[in-house]
This record gives structure tokens, sequence and C-alpha cells, in this order.
């Protein structure tokens, strides 16, 4: 144990200061395996890139005269992949290995004091002095002054002080010495960087003053490479043995064994066999060396360096070499600067071949006999004199290590180069000016060239390359970068490259290749799910994002999960996945909750669910938080969610949101249509429309006009469709120009429809043949023609959209002539509609009782019933309409659920309940703001039963605003402008009216208005 412990005999200051310089050492020997495991992941992250992806949720859907009308919104998907980041500059590797450099150097210039022979010391200061002048102090740009300023304070404190302690102060103690040192150090290092002119200093000094130290690792491995024969020497040596005869034999089975694996390793990277060991790692053995080399030095030192003494100087010079040259490995591994790992490799084994072969030749010649005899060996190992003395080793093994260099080419010197080049390339990467990237871009070019393929350079190389959008450049270097090192990172970014280019195929062969590299990256996996997701081959993705839930950690396995969900959603693939709905571990996944509510939405199946508080507490929104509150919105329509809507009015009202509110207004506008507030829905898609881009502007206005089309506020309606139709290049969306025909065919002369239908065939020939069946409707006037139809859904289209079907008895005698009762049943359905419009009551009735008995669909059924509550209002029969709305008899389809607050309201009115027909009244102009019957009907109650006369002209106004076509509205107006004594707003609607209306129709009206009038006056006369 004394033998291990060989400073326990020291002067006990001496001894604790080697304690605490070996548990540097220890330390920086743990960070060296921690750097050399962690490599690239220490510089390298995985970023999500995220992509919205949209998939249409069908909200509603009717028809009219065989015209189909979808309403239709989007929702989004939340679909990434993974994509490795630039190799990160290591600024906390720079700060602890310049922690160990000056450390090293403090105890390096202490030892060197503390020797007494000048000519020792003077070895020892020039080549202290000469490792500060190769450090490159000057590029730090010390205070705006002469930059050789700071390296001669750094001479004139280090090696001034040095000297005092070797010539004057030769009595003072290792703990003055190195006490004093330390301060010298520290205030240099405040002194650096408090006037240094560089933002990165640390960065600076690590990397341009990387030449020397990694020089002196070079030697310091040299110095090293024998001791691991050495210690199998003092192994078999150390203990007498019961067999001495074998004790050479046995040292060289074993020092064979491990110079032959050496050989064979030499041999396969040279390319002279094809064949290498798979467990060889060379900085495995330079660790066993430096550790065992802390021995082999006390033996060594105290033989040739008998003027130095080892302890202290030697042991600390000893620990200060060690220390520089581990640092020096472990900054190369944190800062992924492989061409450094490579020449260190080569370095390790050509040393530790020539060295340990060498040292086993001078054993052999020099100690054989003794061996075998018992002979304590490892205690007289130096100082042996005979035929072949130690001095031959170091000259043999620079011999040796030098030929190895010279016949690979100098490939070493080589690499050390570009490994320098790329370290002075980060430097100008951390200043970032645009000067400083082509600075850093042409050293890691460099870089390249004197090691080709080397991964720090080429792998940079590609990053910069991909940020400027030059992705073939990117995918050329990232593919040299793996030639040599091939790492997940690089083939995900090659991937990734591929994929910018449009090489999909590249792209896919590049990720198959990466998961058979490394088959338990998950992420890898997922990009290829991703990859096979848009290039819609389902089960292959579906295959590929299954392996990644398998090999992603816990945190990550949502994104895999919400990407599957993505996949399903766009290929409405959502029946049977309950189970993977279902996931309580996802629950606080964003991007999985996403998908989610969107497949949900995909199956009109909507839990009771609430809004998570956490995806929405920030004022600002992201898209995670945006598309999860739009595919939310969806699920809430029609339940009059009052915290929903205040949620996104919340987001709406902060101006930084501004790119979000395009699809906020949306989601909103859709909450308010299905909560019965369509004029709110309307305001919101006008603004939507006021600030979408223009190309979008065509989605938006065909929404609108087909969600006014559903509350058959046609003549609304049809303003939108027609912008969308006019916009229709876009191609965003091809359904307007065919609803703009039909709302044209029901408001317009048949010759004004019969052209738009035929500008819809020229527009998208998709519609071409249901655009023949209409203007076949619209032309043909002959009443036999239309009954020899065989098809009575044609017959149908011709009853709704023809007026002159009206007149007498034509109607009825195609009624007559219709084949199925269904189909029947809808025409009457529309007729009725019509009449009751236009208080034609006795043809209503004489259609009525052609309703057919049976054959009749449910839905059909429902129409009819509706229709029936306007037969009795036309009838006046209010107490039976009354009746059945508060019955449940009444069953009427959805949509048509709009009008039962109006007809109540007219019940009570009749009635005489103006109380309750009032509060009717305004729930039916919430939801049928643009009907103007509504309107007429509101604005007369009003005024005639509770003779608020403002109330009612306001009424008037607004509908007449939202129906500026409805004379009978405009009627209504006029009225109410002169009962609230609006007399130029009267006159002016009044003469509007005697333009647009028939003659006969204008006088019967002129004789109601004048009467009014003269009320009027004669009240305020």
């Amino acid at each position: 144990m004394d033998k291990l412990n060989f400073w326990k005999n020291w002067p006990k200051t001496e001894r604790m200061i080697y304690s605490l310089c070996l548990g540097v050492l220890g330390f920086c020997l743990l960070l060296f395996l921690v750097n050399y495991h962690v490599g690239l992941e220490a510089v390298i992250d995985w970023n999500v890139s995220e992509e919205i992806e949209n998939v249409s949720i069908p909200l509603d859907h009717f028809s009219k005269y065989g015209h189909e009308f979808d309403l239709k919104a989007e929702n989004y998907l939340l679909v990434q992949r993974f994509q490795a980041s630039q190799i990160a500059i290591n600024t906390d590797a720079a700060k602890i290995y310049l922690f160990f450099m000056a450390f090293a150097a403090t105890i390096g210039i202490t030892a060197v004091s503390m020797i007494r022979k000048t000519l020792w010391y003077s070895v020892g200061a020039t080549f202290f002095i000469g490792w500060l002048a190769f450090i490159k102090l000057d590029i730090i740009g010390f205070g705006g002054v002469n930059n050789d300023v700071l390296l001669g304070i750094c001479l004139v404190s280090y090696i001034g002080t040095s000297y005092v302690f070797h010539a004057f102060a030769t009595k003072a103690g290792l703990l003055t010495r190195l006490l004093t040192f330390t301060g010298i150090t520290i205030a240099l290092g405040v002194l650096m960087m408090s006037f240094s002119e560089t933002k990165n200093t640390f960065i600076y000094l690590s990397n341009f003053g990387l030449g020397v130290p990694s020089i002196i690792g070079f030697l310091f491995i040299l110095y090293v490479s024998y001791e691991i024969i050495r210690f199998f020497l003092a192994i078999i040596t150390l203990s007498p043995s019961q067999d001495p005869k074998n004790n050479f034999l046995n040292f060289s089975i074993i020092s064979w064994l491990y110079l032959g694996y050496l050989l064979v390793v030499y041999l396969g990277k040279t390319g002279l066999i094809d064949w290498e060991p798979s467990y060889y790692n060379p900085f495995y053995i330079l660790l066993i060396s430096t550790i065992v080399g802390i021995w082999g030095h006390k033996k060594h030192h105290e033989v040739h360096f008998t003027s130095i003494p080892h302890g202290p100087v030697g042991a600390l010079l000893y620990i200060a070499a060690a220390l520089v040259t581990m640092a020096t490995l472990s900054y190369g591994f944190a800062t992924a600067n492989d061409p450094l790992a490579v020449v260190a490799g080569d370095v390790i084994l050509y040393s530790h071949l020539i060295g340990g072969t060498v040292f086993y030749f001078y054993v052999l010649v020099n100690y054989r006999s003794p061996m075998n005899v018992n002979a304590p060996v490892h205690k007289t190992l130096y100082k042996h004199e005979m035929l072949v003395t130690f001095g031959f080793i170091p000259l043999a093994m620079l011999s040796g290590f030098f030929s190895l260099v010279l016949y690979k080419n100098k490939r070493p010197y080589y690499n050390w180069r570009a490994a320098y080049y790329n370290a002075k390339a980060d430097v100008y990467v951390t200043e970032g000016s645009e000067t400083d990237l082509i600075l850093a871009k042409s050293y890691y070019e460099m870089g390249d060239r004197f090691s080709p393929k080397n991964n720090k350079s080429n792998y940079t190389l590609a990053s910069i390359a991909f940020e400027k959008g030059a992705y073939r450049l990117s995918a050329e270097h990232m593919k040299r970068a793996m030639e040599n090192t091939p790492t997940v990172y690089a083939y995900a970014n090659l991937a990734e490259a591929y994929r910018r280019t449009g090489e999909i195929f590249k792209e896919a062969g590049i990720l198959n290749e990466a998961v058979k590299a490394f088959p338990e990256e998950g992420r890898l996996y997922h990009n290829l799910g991703y990859r096979f997701q848009h290039m819609n081959i389902v089960d292959s993705s579906f295959i590929y994002y299954g392996r990644a839930s398998e090999y992603l950690n816990k945190d990550l396995q949502g994104l895999a999960y919400a990407n599957l969900l993505a996949l399903l959603a766009q290929n409405n693939i959502v029946e049977g996945m309950d189970s993977l709905l279902a996931m309580p571990e996802m629950a606080n996944n964003i991007y999985f909750q996403n998908n989610r509510l969107a497949v949900e939405n995909l199956l009109h199946r909507h839990p009771q669910r609430t809004l998570d508080e956490a995806f929405t507490t920030d004022s600002l929104l992201t898209n995670e938080m945006v598309t999860y509150l739009v595919n939310y919105s969806y699920t809430r329509l029609g339940k009059n969610d009052q915290e929903l809507k205040g949620v996104i009015s919340k987001f709406l009202s902060v101006a930084e949101n501004q790119p979000f509110h395009e699809y906020l207004r949306f989601a909103l506008a859709s909450l308010e249509f299905y909560d019965g507030n369509p004029e709110k829905a309307v305001g919101l898609m006008n603004e939507t429309i006021a600030y979408t881009q223009e190309s979008l502007t065509p989605y938006y206005e065909n929404f609108t006009g087909t969600m006014l089309y559903k509350v058959d506020a046609i003549h609304k309606a049809m303003e939108y469709l027609a912008g969308a139709t006019q916009r229709q290049r876009y191609q965003i969306i091809n359904t307007a120009p065919s609803h703009y025909a039909l709302a044209v065919a029901e408001t317009q002369p048949d010759t004004v429809a019969i052209r738009v239908y035929s500008e819809v065939v020229s527009l998208d020939s998709t519609y071409s043949e249901e655009a023949s069946l209409f203007i076949k409707a619209l032309q043909t006037k002959n009443l036999d023609s239309v009954i020899a139809w065989k098809n009575d859904d044609e017959k149908t289209r011709w009853l709704g959209l023809n007026n002159g079907a009206l007149e007498g008895n034509k109607a009825l005698k195609v009624l007559e002539s219709y084949q199925d009762n269904n189909e029947k049943g809808i025409a009457i359905g529309h007729l009725l509609e019509r009449l009751i419009a236009q208080n034609q009551k006795a043809q209503v009735d004489s259609i009525w009782n052609m309703i057919p008995t049976s054959d009749v669909k449910p839905e059909t059924v429902k129409e009819l019933n509706f229709q029936y509550l306007g037969l009795l209002a036309l009838r006046y029969d209010f107490r039976e309409l009354l009746d059945r709305l508060n019955s449940q008899e009444h069953q009427i389809p959805n949509q048509r659920e709009l009008y039962v607050p109006y007809y109540r309201a007219i019940s009570l009115e009749a009635l005489g309940d103006t109380a309750q027909a009032k509060t009717q009244y305004e729930e039916a102009l919430r939801l049928q703001p643009y009907h103007p019957v509504v309107g007429i009907r509101a604005s007369n109650f009003y005024g005639q039963w509770l003779k608020d006369y403002d109330k009612a002209y306001d009424i008037a106004l607004q509908s007449l605003n939202k129906n500026p076509f409805s004379t009978e509205l405009k009627k209504t107006y006029a009225l109410a402008a002169l009962k609230n004594n609006l007399f130029p707003f009267a006159q002016g609607a009044f003469e509007d009216l005697q333009e647009e209306l028939p003659e006969k129709e204008f006088g019967e009206f002129e004789v109601q208005y004048r009467k009014v009038e003269e009320e009027i006056l004669s009240e305020e006369f």
C-alpha cells in the first residue's frame, strides 16, 4: 500500500496539495469519459418541425331541387417530424476546459519554480513561455491597445514571479508558491474578461489556443505509451513466483496478445487486411495508461531526472501534462470536433504499438534472465547498464511513430490541422454576423479539405446550406459527413434535405437505411411514418408510427400517436379506434388532444369535454393553442358555450394574436351561427373576408353564402355567392358557382338564370350535367312535355323554379303524373312554401289535398309538417297553430326550428298575449334577421300593439338593410317612418316603390300610405 500511496511520507502541505491535484485529475478523467460517451448529444438537439394540415369536417348538409349544399369547416391536424439541430457551440465546455488549462498552468509553473538546477529551470520556463506565446492571447483584443501587451503582462507575471522564487525566495514552500500563482491566474483571468473586446472570450481562448495543448497531449501520449506493458511486467514480478522460469514467458504471452491486438487494429485501419476488431477503444487505453503512468512516472523520473525531485515537482508536472491532455481531448468530444478525436486515436494506436514493442524488446534484451529467477525487475527497471540502455527507448519510439505517420501520408497531421480549423470556425459562428459566418464557412471548408468527409466540418456546412435554402448542397455535405461517421442526426437531416428538394423516394430510402443502422431510434421510425403518410401509403405509415411509439420515451410518444390520429383523419379511417382515442396518459399532450378532436369531429361524436385551461392560459397564442381552440369549437356547435366564446373573444382582443384572428373569427362565426345568431355570424365572416388574403376570399364567401342559404336568406346569400363565383380563378372552392346559379334561378327571371347556369358549365365541368337539368327546367314551358318526363325529380325542379307552374291547374296536373310518392311529397313541400309566401290560400288547399298517404320518407313528412304550420297561419287558425307548436306532434326538420319563435309570436299576437308575443318576436329576429316576413310582422307588432314607433322603425330599417330587394319590407319601412315623423325617409321609400311596383300594386299601397300620412298630420294639427 505504501508503494501505491508513494506521497504518504511527503510533508503534510505537499501531500494535501498533491491529493487535491489528483482529485482534479480524477474529475477531469471522469469528465473525459462522460463527454466521450455523451458525444454528439451534448451539442446536437432534436427539434420538432411542426406542420398544420387541414381536414374538412362536414358541419351540415341540405338539398334543394336536387342541388346539394354542404357546410364544411377546416379542422387542423398537427403533424410533427424530427429534425436534428446544428452542432451547437458548447460555451460551458469551453469554460470548463479553460479552468483545467488554468489549473494545469498554475501547478506547472509552480513546479517549475521549485526546480533548483538553473538549466532545467530554464528548460521549464522556456517551455511555459512557448505555451503562452502560442495560445494566441492577442486575438481577444485586450483593452484596445497593442495586442502583445497582454502576453507581456502574462510573461512578466508568471515568469518574473517564478524566477524570483527560483533565484531569491528559494525557501518559499509549495503552498506559498501555489497560492501566489493561483492569485496571478485569477487576476489575469479577471483582467482578460474585463478588458477583452471579444463577445465570447472563453471560446476565443479555448479554440484559438487549442494547438499547443493538443501537441502537449500528443507528447504525453507518447510518454505513457508503454505504461500498460510496464504494468504487465510489474504485476508479474511484484511477488515471487513458485515457478519463476515461466515469468518471462507469461510476460511475453500477455504482451504479444496486447501488441498483436493493436497490430491487427492498425492493419485494419490501413487497409492491409479486411478486418478490424469491434471492441477496440483507444481512449480507454489512454485512460489506463494515464492512471498507471502515475506510478510508472515516479520510477522513470527518479532514475533519469535526478536533478529534479519527483516529490512534488515531477509528480505535479505529470499531473499538469495529464490534465492538459485529457481536458483537450474531452473538449474535442464536447465540441464534436471529430478530427481531433481521430488524430488522437491514431496517435494512441501508433505510440502504444511502437512504444509497447520497443519496451518489450528492452525487457527481452535486459531482463529476460533476471525475471526467470524471481528478481524484482520492477524495482531496477530503468537502472540497467547492459548492451541496450533505456536511452534507446525514446529514440526508437519516435522513429517508429513518425514512420507510421509518414506511411499514412501524414494523415494524423492533416487531421490535426482540420481539428484546428474547425475550432477556429466555431469561434466565428459565435460572433454571428454575416461576415463572421462567411469566415466560419471558409474555415469549415478548410477543415474538410485537410480531413475529407470529417463529420464536424461537413455536418456544419450542411446545416449552413440548409438554413440558406440550398438543400441540394446541404444533402451533398451531409452525405460526406456520414461516410466516415454515420450518425442518427446526419441520417435525419439528409432525409429532410431530400424532402425539401422533393426527392421523396430518396428520403424514404435514407430513412429505411437509417432504421437498419439505428434499429432502436424511435425518431427515425417516426420520420419514416411521416414520409409514408405523405406518400399515402397508409399501412406502412401505421406500422412505423407504431414502432416509433415503442422506442420513444413517454414525453415523445404523444407525437407518434398524434401523427397516427392525423393519418386516420386524413384517410377517414376513424371507425373502431376507440382504444387509441381513449389514452388517459395523453391527457396533457396538446398535439394528441388536438388531433383527437379532429377525429371525433369526423365521427360526429362529441363526448362531454371541457376546455382544457392548461392549453389556453397564455394570452399569446401558439400554433398548438389556436388549432386546439378551433377544433374544440366544432365540438360545441349549438351548445351555446359562452365560456368558449369568451375565451376566443379574449384572444381576439390581443393585437399580438393578429396572425391567428382569421381562424378564431371563423370558428366563432360557426359557433354563433349554430347557436342561433346568424347576424353575429355574418358580421364575423365579414371581418374574416375583409382581412384574409385574396386567394382565400372565395372560400369564406362561399361558406357565408351557404350559411345564409340554410336560413332562407337567399337574396343575401346571393351577394356572397356572386363574389365567390367571380373569384373562381383561385380554384379554392368549386361549389360557389352552382350555389349562386340556384339562388339566381330562385330570385331572377328565367333568362338570367339560364345565362348563369351556362356560365357555371364553363367554370367547372363537374356541374355540367346538373346545370343542363336546371336549364332544361327553366327553358321548358310546354306542360305536356313536363308531364311526359320520366324522372319525377326533374318535375320537382320544374315546379319549384318555373313561375308559370303556379298558373291555373298546371301544378296539379304535373303532380298527378308523379310515380314516386316521396318525390311527390317533396314537390308539394316546395309548392306550399311558395304559395304560402304569396298568400294563395285556395291553391294551397288544393295542393295540400294531393299529399300522398303512403311511401313517404320521414324527412319528407317532417317538411310537410312544417308547411302545415304555414297553412294554419294562412287560415288564421292561430289557436291550433300554437297548440301544435306546444305539442310534440309538430316534428319538423331541424333547420326549420328557426321558424318556431316566429309562428309562436304571430299566434300569441293574434290571441292577444302581447307580452309573450314580444318575447317571441325578439327571439325570431335573432334567429331570422334576414327573413323579410319576420321583419315586417315584428315591426307591425311594435307599431300597432305596443305603439313603440321608434322600435317599429328600427326593426323595419334593419330588416330593409338586410333585404334591400323586398318591396313588402320597403312598404313597411315607409309606413314606420311616417308614424315616426321621419317624412323625408318615408317619402324616399315611397318614391322608390313607385318605380319598383306594378302600377296597380303601387296604387293600392298609395291609398294606405296617404291614409296614414293624413292621420299623422291630423294628430299633429
